[in-house]
């Protein structure tokens, strides 16, 4: 449980510092992490893994570009959450996986990259180690957050149709715990 508080708070922290608006999409998530780290990153819609292979998000780490890949044969709402789970990859500055490297250098080759350049590779296919909780924790909560502000008026509104919605939006009670 003193994990669990402690890797929410780290989640917290690593969110804080890309200093994202009130309302954002995943866009301004990719900008905000690119900026953050001082390069660009790319979304690219991965190619089928081979037979027996489960791989919902791929990242692969160039020395000049970052690449997420996200499984297009699924609904959209799980690819978001696969891109938002590797960006938490990037964020947590997590350690390279080596059974993923032929996949990563093969899609590398594919997309007119060299497989050589390739620094750091990740993806998910479960949630057994830690890297993968860390990943997955920080998803939800990037998930949550963009989320939020479809449910609720911004805290500090600022401008008159933010300050209208406050004005007339029910607050939702919590809940005792």
């Amino acid at each position: 449980m003193a994990y669990e508080r402690g890797l929410q708070e780290r989640c917290i922290e690593l969110l804080e510092r890309l200093r994202l608006p009130y309302r954002f999409g995943t866009d301004e998530l990719i900008d905000a992490v690119a900026a953050l780290r001082g390069k660009p990153i790319d979304l690219v819609a991965m190619e089928p893994p081979p037979p027996g292979v489960v791989v919902h998000g791929q990242l692969h780490q160039f020395e000049d570009l970052d690449v997420i890949m996200y499984e297009p044969a699924t609904y959209q709402l799980h690819q978001l959450h696969s891109v938002s789970h590797e960006v938490g990859h990037l964020l947590f500055e997590h350690p390279d996986d080596p059974s993923l490297r032929a996949v990563a250098q093969e899609e590398a080759r594919s997309q007119g990259r060299d497989p050589s350049k390739i620094i750091r590779v990740s993806g998910r296919t479960g949630y057994s180690s830690i890297q993968e909780v860390e990943a997955e924790t920080l998803a939800s909560l990037i998930r949550q957050r963009m989320y939020r502000s479809r449910l609720l008026p911004p805290p500090q509104p600022s401008g008159s149709a933010e300050r209208w919605e406050a004005a007339f939006t029910r607050p939702i009670k919590e809940r005792r715990r």
